[in-house]
C-alpha cells in the first residue's frame, strides 16, 4: 500500500533535472519521464535556477559540473531561497570536493557517475518518501491551525513556554491579520492583558500563562482590551490542556461577556428546531457525518431510528394546530428525558424526527425504540388523548453514506406504516 501511494504520489510531482551532456541527460529524462508528472530539464546552473524560480519544481537533481553557473553555484542559489527542497546531486568518483561542498550546502542525496539507473531511481523514490511525510505534517499542522481559527474562543498553543501558535479570532482582536504580523510587530499578549484573576501588576502580567496553566483545575478569569484600546475591555474564562506526553499546551479563553453571551444564543438558534428544541435537520446531518467518521475509523457500531407520530394530521384538523403543537414539544421531552447525553434527537419534519444511537448495534436501537414507543403511548404527550409513534431503525456499515443510512431509515418506517403502525421496523 505505501509503495503504491508512493507512486501516486511521485506521478503528481514536477522534477527539475540540470545536465550538460545531452547523450546522459536523454537517458535520464527518459527514466524519469515514466515515474514523476513533470519533467523540467536545463543545460547549465543558470538556466536550471530560472526555471526553479519560476516552475518551483518539487525536486531538483543536478550535475556538480555544468557550464556556467556550476551546479554547486545553483544549489547555494537554491538553498538561499528555499531550504527544503529535496536535492539529489551527480558526481564523478574524483571529485570529492566538490561533492563534500554540495554536502556542506544541503543536499539530500548523491549519485555517482556513471549513473545506475536503479539507484538514481531509489534516491528519488527517498525524496519522495521524505517530502511527502514533509507534507502530511505540514497538511496536519494546517488542519489543525484551521481547526483553532475557526474557533470563536481565543486559543494559543505552547510549546516548553514559547508561544507557538495565536488563532484568528484572537489576532483579530488585538489588531493583527496573521501570526506572522504579530511576531513582526515584537508585541507580547501581556501587552493586551488588564487583569488575570486578581493579579493587575504589568510585570507579573508577563508570565501570565504560567497563571492559567497554575490554574488548570479551575476558571481562570482574564480581561483583554481591545487593541490599541484602554476604553474597551471584555472579560474571558482560560482552560489549559496539555497534550499527553508532550511539552505542548493549549489555552482557550471563552468569552463571558454579554456580546459573546449573545452570539452563543445565535448559534444555539441555528441547530436547533425553534419549536421542540431538538436539534434541527442541518446540526443533526453534521453530527451524522461526524459520528459515521468515528464509527468507520473505530469499527464501532451506529444505528439511527425514524419515527413520526401517527395520524398526526388527526390531531391538527380535530384539535387545531396548538394541539398539534403542544403534542410535539412534549413528546421531545420525553423522548430527550429516556435517551443517554451522546444520543441525538432531531426534528426531522412536520411531526417526523431522527434519533441518532453511537455506540449501539440495530437491536440495541431496536429495543430503545420499542421502549420510547411504548412511552410515547402511555405517555399521552398533549394531553390530546392516546398518541403513538412508529420507527424504522437501521444501522451503520462500513462504505455507508448518510444518505444510505437515511434512506433505509425511511424505508423501515415505511414497513412499519404498512404493518398497521404503532411499531418498530428494523432494515
Amino acid at each position: 500500500m505505501q509503495c503504491l501511494e508512493l507512486k501516486e504520489f511521485l506521478a503528481r510531482q514536477a522534477v527539475l533535472y540540470v545536465e550538460d551532456d545531452a547523450i546522459i541527460q536523454f537517458s535520464v529524462s527518459t527514466l524519469l519521464d515514466k515515474v514523476i508528472g513533470r519533467l523540467y530539464t536545463a543545460s547549465d546552473g543558470q538556466e536550471g535556477l530560472d526555471i526553479f524560480l519560476e516552475k518551483r519544481p518539487d525536486i531538483v537533481i543536478t550535475d556538480i559540473r555544468v557550464p556556467g553557473m556550476t551546479g554547486l553555484e545553483m544549489v547555494e542559489a537554491i538553498r538561499e531561497r528555499d531550504k527544503d527542497v529535496p536535492i539529489i546531486v551527480t558526481t564523478a568518483y574524483n571529485e570529492t570536493d566538490n561533492l563534500l561542498r554540495a554536502i556542506e550546502l544541503g543536499i539530500d542525496k548523491y549519485v555517482v557517475k556513471p549513473i545506475e539507473r536503479g539507484q538514481l531511481l531509489q534516491c528519488v523514490e527517498r525524496c519522495a518518501e521524505g517530502l511527502r511525510q514533509r507534507r502530511q505534517v505540514e497538511e496536519a499542522n494546517r488542519y489543525n491551525r484551521f481547526l483553532l481559527d475557526i474557533n470563536p474562543n481565543f486559543m494559543v498553543t505552547f510549546e516548553s513556554g514559547r508561544i507557538e501558535y495565536v488563532n484568528k479570532t484572537f489576532l483579530e482582536f488585538i489588531g493583527f491579520g496573521s501570526m506572522e504580523e504579530l511576531l513582526r510587530s515584537g508585541r507580547q499578549l501581556h501587552e493586551w492583558m488588564l487583569s488575570v484573576d486578581d493579579v493587575q501588576d504589568p510585570e507579573a502580567l508577563e508570565g501570565w500563562q504560567d497563571l492559567v496553566i497554575r490554574g488548570h483545575d479551575r476558571d481562570v478569569l482574564v480581561t483583554f482590551r481591545s487593541g490599541d484600546s484602554d476604553v474597551e475591555s471584555r472579560a474571558f474564562l482560560a482552560t489549559s490542556n496539555r497534550l499527553p506526553d508532550s511539552p505542548k499546551y493549549v489555552l482557550c479563553f471563552t468569552d463571558v461577556t454579554r456580546l459573546e453571551s449573545e452570539k452563543r444564543g445565535l448559534i444555539y438558534k441555528a441547530s436547533t428546531d425553534h419549536l421542540t428544541g431538538a436539534m434541527n435537520r442541518m446540526s443533526f446531518q453534521e453530527f451524522l457525518s461526524e459520528e459515521m467518521n468515528r464509527a468507520t475509523r473505530y469499527g464501532t457500531p451506529l444505528s439511527v431510528a425514524m419515527f413520526d407520530i401517527d395520524d398526526f394530521k388527526r390531531i391538527n384538523d380535530e384539535l387545531g394546530h396548538d394541539a398539534g403543537d403542544r403534542v410535539l414539544v412534549e413528546l421531545v421531552k420525553l423522548v430527550e428525558a429516556n435517551i443517554r447525553e451522546l444520543d441525538r434527537l432531531a426534528r426531522w419534519g412536520g411531526e417526523e424526527f431522527m434519533l441518532l444511537a453511537p455506540g449501539c448495534g440495530p437491536e440495541e436501537m431496536a429495543k430503545l425504540g420499542e421502549k420510547l414507543r411504548a412511552l410515547i403511548e402511555s405517555g399521552r404527550p398533549g394531553g390530546v388523548g392516546r398518541v403513538t409513534c412508529s420507527f424504522g431503525v437501521s444501522d451503520f456499515a462500513p462504505g455507508d453514506t448518510g444518505a444510505d443510512l437515511l434512506r433505509r431509515a425511511d424505508e423501515a418506517l415505511y414497513l412499519a406504516k404498512r404493518r398497521g403502525k404503532n411499531t418498530v421496523t428494523t432494515l
